[in-house]
């Protein structure tokens, strides 16, 4: 039996023998030294055993398609934080005690929270489905760390919107209590940390789309994480921005007396559009990181669908 699979530098089809025990091997198209996978590549393959089991390969399917979910739950999510936001900020300076804020402000954070730990739920178990198919091919670490991710995620999750609702109802950061000040911040750290244990999945589904469709499909994993980490600089630039701008508009706050209610204080006109801008700039690239993602969870399940077998020559390759 032989390996058969593609340089991921010219995209030459080739070929090497079971029995030849190497890691690497010379590309006769471009003599590039190559890495030799462990699997063949069933799109580029006459014939062979597949990397990744049917069985694996249908239960990988769904819990991409349970990611994709997940995916759209969170944009929702997104959208009711969003308005809620910006109704917080429209009612600014009118008391919190009225029915026509609190009630929207209060049925909006509710189905934000619901919705997100929905989402959570929805990721872990798409995480642990797709486990199957990273073991065929060797990356069973990288689906266990985005779902234990996912539930330091959804703990942040609650810990930041029960931090804020002080916030929804009028109150401000220097009128929360010690205990809450500690949730808000230790929300911020789950949060951080089950984003960066969740964007571990990028590497199985790169090994994935490896093993089963070719280094060109295998290539969009490194485009996304190219986005993602644009996006996040591009974030925080955004951020930065809109506080230097206000400052530049309406220069530094002084500190106000102790018996002034800040919350109940009107924000002045630069501030608002400054803030709408930030938002609206928040707002494009989260869209923009989740159509990316979008988009990767979509080769990966028609990878792991029904695979088309290379009909070309093939060089057979002998170390």
């Amino acid at each position: 039996m032989a390996l058969l699979f593609c340089c991921p530098v010219c995209g030459s089809n080739l070929r090497v023998s079971r029995s030849v025990a190497v890691a690497t091997v010379a590309c006769p198209g471009c003599r590039e030294p190559i890495h030799v996978p462990r699997h063949t590549h069933p799109r580029e393959a006459l014939h062979d055993t597949p990397a990744v089991p049917a069985i694996e390969a249908a239960r990988a399917r769904a819990g991409l398609t349970r990611l994709t979910l997940s995916l759209w739950l969170f944009l929702v999510c997104t959208a009711l934080a969003i308005i809620a936001l910006s109704l917080r900020a429209a009612v600014g300076s009118q008391p919190p005690e009225y029915v026509f804020v609190w009630v929207p402000l209060s049925v909006l954070t509710t189905a934000c929270w619901g919705v997100g730990l929905l989402a959570c739920w929805f990721r872990v178990r798409g995480y642990l489905q797709v486990r199957g198919a990273a073991t065929a091919v060797g990356v069973d670490l990288w689906v266990r760390l985005p779902a234990v991710g996912a539930v330091f995620t959804g703990i942040g999750e609650t810990s930041a919107i029960t931090s804020v609702i002080p916030w929804l109802v009028g109150r401000t950061v220097f009128e929360l209590p010690p205990e809450i000040a500690a949730l808000a911040l230790l929300g911020i750290l789950c949060g951080l940390i089950g984003l960066v244990l969740e964007f571990a999945f990028v590497t199985a589904i790169h090994r994935l789309l490896w093993e089963t469709a070719g280094w060109q499909a295998a290539n969009k994993t490194g485009r996304y994480a190219v986005t993602f980490l644009f996006s996040s600089v591009a974030a925080l630039l955004t951020v930065i921005a809109g506080g230097i701008a206000v400052i530049a508009l309406v220069g530094t706050p002084a500190p106000p007396p102790v018996d002034t209610d800040i919350a109940s204080a009107p924000l002045p006109f630069e501030v608002r559009v400054v803030r709408a801008f930030v938002l609206g700039g928040l707002t494009a690239i989260t869209a923009l990181v989740a159509y990316r993602y979008g988009r990767l969870l979509r080769s990966a399940r028609r990878a792991l669908a029904t695979p088309q077998p290379y009909a070309g020559p093939i060089p057979t390759l002998r170390g």
